[in-house]
């Protein structure tokens, strides 16, 4: 079979097609897939690196803070659902998946137009533009959350989870073998922020702000920066903060955590729910549609994370912090209770339901 998957922008999007693209080569190695995404994006490089071929069209997100800027993106939706057209023709793909960002929704669309069976991986509690526009005709709207229920047809929708980096399903390493290989002390409550695969200046200024404190507490701090924010942040480096641009390991890192800040991206949380560790959730203000605020509050209504608004940063953050460290029987709870967000065999669940559909 001839499968394209198409997903890009953020990291979340990127590694959950290469999760289903590597459960549908253990499956079927003779399988043929290739990958679509955007041009100057970073999945241009990470899917080589996961060792698929990709083709890069030349589409970008739409600015929602500077309409004047989309000036091009009608020029740029018209060539890419040309492109798309010709790499359908020429590929004679059997199925088209898209896990979500902006170049799915041009090959997702000539796809269905051309009768070409699609699947949509909707990560997020409340759907974003392109599943909207492209359910109706989609085979199967594969999701982690059941309140999408209520925007699209009940049997569109199958609850499979979000999938998730294959390294994480298989365990954590040790914890204090992780902190070691961190340059972090080992016996040491250590906290864990991670913005994202592009960072999140926001939450790295207040941290920052409030590392005295909790290096007064002998608290130590790992800070993921985000690439293009690290050079602002490398020189804040001491004995109780280690401050990177990006992160590659990240088992070892989330296992050398007691406490974890993170964005409330889908795939975040889907990776939180995964290892069962308290955490402090901070939407991205400038999340498509507002996504990751609906989905810190489905977790915090379910007692499963903290959910802090950036707005309120410095005045509730280093409270936040302190009362996980400090109280051992509500860590455990919120750890407990966001493993009933888990969704252990996500990707064997959408293969399953790809290939059921394909073979019928």
């Amino acid at each position: 079979m001839k499968f394209i998957l198409t997903g890009g922008g953020t990291g979340g999007h990127i590694f959950s097609a290469i999760a289903t693209a590597n459960e549908i080569k253990q499956r079927q190695p003779e399988s043929e897939i290739i990958f679509v995404g955007s041009k100057d994006y970073m999945e241009m490089d990470i899917i080589p690196q996961a060792g698929y071929q990709i083709i890069g069209m030349n589409i970008h997100r739409i600015n929602r803070f500077g309409w004047w800027k989309n000036y091009k993106q009608p020029f740029e939706i018209i060539n890419s659902l040309k492109q798309s057209y010709k790499i359908i023709k020429q590929f004679k793909p059997d199925a088209v998946i898209g896990t979500g960002g902006f170049a799915t929704g041009p090959i997702l669309k000539v796809a269905q137009l051309r009768g070409i069976p699609t699947f949509i991986q909707e990560h997020n509690a409340y759907p974003g533009i392109t599943t909207r526009l492209l359910a109706k005709k989609a085979t199967r709207i594969h999701t982690a959350y059941r309140e999408i229920n209520q925007y699209f047809d009940s049997d569109k929708i199958l609850l499979t989870g979000n999938p998730v980096r294959q390294d994480l399903n298989d365990g954590l390493p040790d914890q204090r073998q992780s902190k070691v290989g961190l340059g972090l002390f080992p016996d040491r409550p250590t906290l864990v922020i991670i913005g994202g695969s592009r960072g999140a200046e926001p939450v790295n200024k207040i941290v920052i702000e409030i590392f005295p404190k909790l290096k007064k507490k002998e608290i130590q701090v790992f800070l993921q920066t985000g690439k293009k924010l690290y050079h602002t942040y490398q020189n804040f480096q001491d004995s109780h903060i280690k401050i990177v641009p990006f992160v590659d390991d990240i088992p070892k890192v989330l296992a050398a955590a007691d406490v974890i800040i993170s964005r409330a991206g889908a795939m975040s949380i889907a990776e939180l729910a995964l290892i069962g560790k308290p955490s402090i959730l901070i939407p991205d203000t400038f999340s498509e549609q507002g996504h990751q605020d609906y989905n810190a509050e489905a977790l915090e209504k379910s007692g499963a994370a903290v959910c802090i608004q950036e707005a309120d940063m410095s005045e509730k953050l280093l409270p936040a912090i302190q009362k996980l460290f400090d109280n051992a029987s509500y860590s455990e709870q919120l750890g407990k209770n966001i493993t009933k967000f888990a969704f252990p065999n996500a990707t064997q669940d959408i293969v399953n339901d790809i290939l059921k559909h394909l073979n019928t």
